[in-house]
Parts: C-alpha cells; sequence; structure tokens
C-alpha cells in the first residue's frame, strides 16, 4: 500500500468515526429524553431497564468501535492528531459510561446534571481536536 493510500484509507476511517460519533450522540439524547419521561411504577421499571440495556449495548459496540479505530494503521503525519483523537473518544465514552449509570441508579439530579456537562465538554473537545488536528471546518 502507498502512503497515499494509506492517507486516504485513514481519512476515509476518521470520516467514518465523525459519522458513527454523531448516530451515537443523538442516540444518547434520544435515549435521555425517552427515560426522563417515562412515569415512575413498576410498569416503567421494566421500560427503564430495557432503556438502559439497549444503552450499555450500544456503548460496548462504540467502545469496539474506539478499539478497532485504535488499532489503525495510522499515517507518519497523523500519529499526534490519531492519539490524541483516540483519547478524546474514549474520555468521552467513559463520560457516557457514568452519565447512564447515575441515570440509573437516580440518586442525585444535580450529579446527572454536572455529568451531563462533562459529556458536553467531551463533544466539546472532539469538535476541536477534529477541526484543529484535522484542519477540518466543522467537525460534526
Amino acid at each position: 500500500m502507498t502512503q497515499i493510500d494509506l492517507q486516504r484509507r485513514y481519512l476515509q476511517c476518521v470520516t467514518f468515526m465523525i459519522t458513527k460519533l454523531k448516530m451515537y450522540v443523538q442516540g444518547f439524547r434520544d435515549y435521555y429524553q425517552h427515560y426522563q419521561a417515562l412515569p415512575t411504577g413498576k410498569a416503567a421499571d421494566a421500560e427503564r431497564q430495557a432503556l438502559a440495556v439497549n444503552f450499555q449495548r450500544s456503548l460496548m459496540n462504540f467502545k469496539k468501535l474506539i478499539h478497532r479505530f485504535q488499532a489503525l494503521e495510522v499515517p507518519v503525519q497523523y500519529q499526534q492528531q490519531h492519539k490524541l483523537l483516540v483519547s478524546l473518544y474514549q474520555t468521552y465514552v467513559t463520560s457516557l459510561t457514568t452519565l447512564a449509570a447515575a441515570l440509573t441508579d437516580q440518586k442525585e439530579t444535580a450529579s446527572v446534571e454536572a455529568l451531563q456537562q462533562r459529556c458536553q465538554q467531551s463533544l466539546v473537545q472532539i469538535r476541536t481536536g477534529l477541526t484543529t488536528a484535522y484542519q477540518l471546518k466543522q467537525a460534526f
């Protein structure tokens, strides 16, 4: 594989990761809105549990995707950016995992709000990392 082919393939993977991130961000927003809209009671508990299980499955799939992205053959000129992007994606997933656990436990509303803010900050960092490191006009 030539250097140009490697670079093209790598940048296609970066674009794919951006697309997947958009999908997961929207999916989590939908999950959160649906979760908050459920009434309290035993009937809603089963639906909440099903939502939590589905979301955990999505998180696991996204973690696997990040792991595959991390293992990519990266062109020399993108080594630093790649490490940064993988780190930012992992931070975002960790934030989401913590937030999902807090929602499931429903202990403190303030805690959930702080965790939501942390997830938002992670997304901003990813967006900034993509726009500066890869010189994209708008990542997502």
